[in-house]
């Protein structure tokens, strides 16, 4: 029965469009997160100025649940592309960040003063001590993420847009179309089990 309603809605509902509309937005989205948390992260760990005047803001704003950020970034962003790569982010934004601010902040000393004694500068102790040491922890940072940023992406489709695996499980919702419901909720659960392996197979290799 679901594999009916998947090449119906194949067929149909261009169902492969809307998987690209929201494939586009999730990329998006996750970009900028991890180019923005990965770097702030790694400078919070690594400097105890910037952590003094940053960790506060972040430790304030990520209880704040990404769903609750939708009203007020309708508001601002409007109903679009911008508003839903922005809410996106937010959910991948915080794991990122504090994996990332924990990993560096967790460096054995011992590695880093190792590296003193041979004249490593603090460039060289960034890129070749403390990055290296907090890639496990950055990497599930990203797993949590993905997840977080997946959710984000529903939500932001249900309320704003009329293309994506969001917007068909609403207007599935709407009519009670219980099977295409089931299909949305599998694509999804599938993307999420796809990424977070290739996440395993990157820090595997790593």
């Amino acid at each position: 029965m679901t594999a009916v309603t998947f090449l119906d809605m194949f067929r149909n509902l261009d169902l492969a469009g809307h998987l690209k509309a929201s494939a586009l937005r999730f990329l998006l989205g996750f970009i900028i997160a991890l180019a923005t948390a990965f770097p702030i992260g790694v400078l919070m760990g690594w400097n105890v100025f910037i952590r003094k005047h940053c960790l506060p803001l972040f430790q304030i704003l990520a209880p704040v649940p990404p769903p609750a950020w939708v009203p007020i970034t309708i508001i601002i962003l409007g109903v679009g592309l911008p508003m839903q790569v922005f809410l996106i982010f937010l959910g991948v934004f915080y794991p990122i960040l504090f994996n990332a601010y924990q990993g560096i902040k967790d460096t054995d000393p011992r590695y880093l003063a190792s590296a003193r004694v041979f004249g490593a500068s603090e460039f060289t102790l960034i890129t070749r001590v403390y990055i290296w040491h907090a890639i496990g922890s950055v990497i599930m940072g990203i797993k949590i993420g993905i997840a977080l940023g997946l959710v984000m992406l529903v939500i932001s489709e249900m309320y704003g847009g009329n293309s994506g695996i969001g917007y068909l499980l609403l207007e599935a919702k709407e009519y009670f179309q219980i099977s295409r419901m089931v299909v949305c909720m599998a694509i999804l659960g599938f993307i999420g089990w796809f990424l977070i392996e290739v996440m395993k197979y990157v820090e595997v290799k790593l």
